[in-house]
């Protein structure tokens, strides 16, 4: 696929995680990597690796449970590789153009996927990347790109904070990067010291910013049986 068909295919935004494959001569020296879109086209697509590929690097891209799609990478960004770099720009152009039907089915998975938001309670310890100063909360709510973390002492709106957490029956710690992006405050109504109202829950909203590829796949795998759970009850709430 030459750079001028994959500069003509037109691109659809969207954050798709997928399996990029780098492969060698020989099985054992394929390289598994984990990753996520930017866009998509026919043509090819844009990644974001956590390890830089050379130009010239034939990989295979799996989107969800496809078959993999082989192709070529054709650029990558030099100035990412930086040991503070959390990802590696790349594009790659397919050996043969997808169909653009799927295409458009790849980019609707993606936007639906993202928008799905499950109740889940586990605690979530914070701290501010740049004070230093911290809390805990619990995570009552979640999606692919964040959470919000129920807590009377939110850190600020804008603020980067390091999260870390356990999801519910697993042992592994994640750390993972996030940006404050509302804050709910406390609110409540006292009459004659008896608290008669009290607002919505405070605590705040955050966005991921750098979640490896492993992690986002716990807690996409997470989201989907959750997903998947509350579908059948909700049906089954509405035939009654």
């Amino acid at each position: 696929m030459s750079d001028v068909k994959l500069r003509d295919s037109p691109r659809f935004k969207a954050e798709i995680p997928v399996r990029c494959t780098a492969l060698g001569a020989e099985p054992s020296h394929q390289n598994l990597l984990g990753g996520k879109t930017k866009w998509v086209s026919a043509a090819g697509v844009s990644l974001l690796l956590y390890e830089a590929l050379p130009v010239g690097t034939p990989v295979s891209i799996q989107f969800y449970e496809e078959e993999p799609r082989r192709g070529c990478v054709i650029w990558f960004d030099k100035g990412m590789q930086a040991p503070a770099a959390t990802t590696v720009p790349h594009i790659v152009a397919f050996d043969q153009p997808v169909d653009s039907t799927l295409v458009r089915q790849w980019v609707s998975r993606a936007e639906s996927r993202s928008e799905a938001r499950v109740p889940v309670q586990f605690v979530v310890n914070f701290q501010s990347t740049e004070t230093g100063r911290g809390g805990q909360g619990t995570c009552i709510d979640l999606s692919r790109g964040g959470m919000f973390v129920a807590t009377h002492n939110p850190a600020q709106r804008g603020a980067d904070i390091l999260l870390q957490f356990k999801l519910p029956d697993l042992n592994h710690t994640m750390s993972v990067l996030a940006q404050v992006m509302w804050v709910r405050r406390e609110q409540a109504v006292v009459l004659d010291e008896d608290v008669i109202w009290t607002g919505p829950t405070p605590g705040m909203g955050v966005r991921f910013l750098a979640v490896n590829p492993v992690e986002d796949a716990l807690i996409n795998t997470l989201i989907d049986r959750l997903s998947g759970e509350a579908k059948p009850a909700q049906d089954s709430s509405q035939s009654e």
